[in-house]
């Protein structure tokens, strides 16, 4: 408790001027110098008493606004705990006697670190020196693994509040203690909950992934038995565009996300797909691709698109050469992305449009490109070359990422 200043200057003071002022008649001083004496010591005895009686109401004052907060602390639903600088608890409410399982006496004159497991002690009482050094305010859920100590030895995952405070010109810190075991429970079923989404989302790319395989695969087995030239390679065609969209969810199973698919290390799968299925080692494929994370409703539409255009290549463009190279880039360039796809075959017809094509193919990816709200565009540079312009804005989930490579 703070003390109001002593008054006993003033009263000594005062009694020195009484016996001074009964010692004047003996040494034949003037009754009016005994005068001055007593009337400046009755008024010297008024100020005394005045100034003990307001030394009382501020002691009365005290004492009540110290009942008052502590009636307060007794009434926080929080543990609080006050220590002075040297660890020492100095006063604890009913919810620390609460929480801790202990009586008032058994914690008041202990160390702080009575509170705490003991492997922890060390690390607190070095904690503990460096706050002193510079106190500060310290909110509750600053992103610490907090353990307490019960009188009984159970150990519990808690926050601390810390606030410093002045107390007759010593550092005391109060401690705000919250139980958070129910919060920590709490959190451990929301990440059992989503591992177990998880592992169930994996299970669902992965039966999706290898239904559109099967689906591929029959598509390919009829494709073979087929005696009608168009029939097989359309049937050879749709079993592509179905293994390109099986690769987009044997990506998402793999990814960490499950929720997107890197780009580029898509496209590689594929081309190396196509690679395969074409079977003409002479044609090369070159890229040069943006690093971004794609959700699949974006990835589909631009893995058909990529899809049909290397097809095309391999089919149309490439069909009489044993030798060739197709190009495929992807970046972005100002609020557009680039999709640019060029091969080194003979070039497209001099009245080609994609829109009033035939082709399937080209059909389709007319269709993928406004889809994506983007804008194709053709032309021949040493052969066909198809550019897609697509905002930036219809890529939401493609932001550039730099993926950490281990080894």
């Amino acid at each position: 408790m703070s003390k109001a200043p002593r008054s006993w200057l003033p009263l000594l003071l005062l009694v020195a001027m009484v016996v001074t002022g009964l010692m004047l008649p003996r040494h034949n001083h003037s009754w009016a110098l005994t005068v001055v004496f007593l009337v400046t010591t009755l008024l010297l005895f008024g100020w005394v008493y005045y100034q003990q009686k307001a030394f009382a109401a501020a002691n009365r004052q005290l004492q009540a606004s110290e009942s008052h907060y502590r009636s307060l602390l007794e009434l926080a639903p929080e543990a609080v705990v006050l220590a002075d600088a040297s660890g020492t608890i100095r006063y604890v409410n009913q919810r620390t006697m609460d929480l801790f399982r202990g009586n008032f006496d058994d914690f008041v004159g202990q160390q702080v670190e009575l509170l705490i497991p003991e492997h922890l002690h060390q690390r607190h009482r070095h904690s503990r020196s460096q706050f002193a050094k510079t106190p500060k305010l310290r909110d509750m859920g600053s992103g610490l693994e907090l353990k307490g100590r019960r009188l009984d030895g159970e150990e519990f995952p808690i926050d601390v509040m810390l606030s410093p405070m002045d107390r007759d010109g010593d550092l005391h810190v109060m401690a705000m203690v919250r139980d958070v075991s129910d919060k920590k429970a709490a959190e451990h079923l929301i990440k059992v909950s989503l591992a177990e989404k998880d592992v169930l989302l994996k299970e669902v790319y992965h039966r999706v992934k290898n239904n559109m395989q099967v689906i591929a695969s029959l598509m390919r087995m009829q494709a073979r038995s087929a005696k009608n030239d168009e029939v097989r390679a359309g049937l050879t065609d749709a079993a592509s565009r179905v293994r390109a969209m099986a690769l987009v969810h044997e990506k998402l199973y793999q990814s960490k996300s499950l929720s997107q698919v890197s780009f580029d290390i898509y496209a590689d799968s594929l081309i190396d797909d196509l690679q395969s299925t074409f079977g003409r080692e002479g044609i090369k494929v070159k890229t040069e691709l943006a690093k971004l994370e794609l959700h699949p409703e974006v990835l589909i539409p631009l893995g058909l698109i990529i899809n049909e255009l290397i097809a095309n290549s391999y089919k149309h463009g490439l069909s009489e050469s044993e030798e060739g190279l197709i190009t495929l880039l992807f970046a972005k360039q100002g609020e557009q992305y680039r999709l640019t796809l060029q091969d080194s075959g003979k070039g497209l017809p001099a009245n080609f449009s994609p829109q009033s094509s035939r082709s399937l193919g080209m059909k389709l990816v007319t269709t993928l490109v406004a889809q994506l709200q983007g804008e194709l565009t053709w032309h021949n540079d040493n052969g066909a070359c198809f550019e897609v312009l697509i905002p930036a804005d219809q890529l939401p989930q493609a932001s550039p990422m730099q993926r950490q490579y281990s080894g």
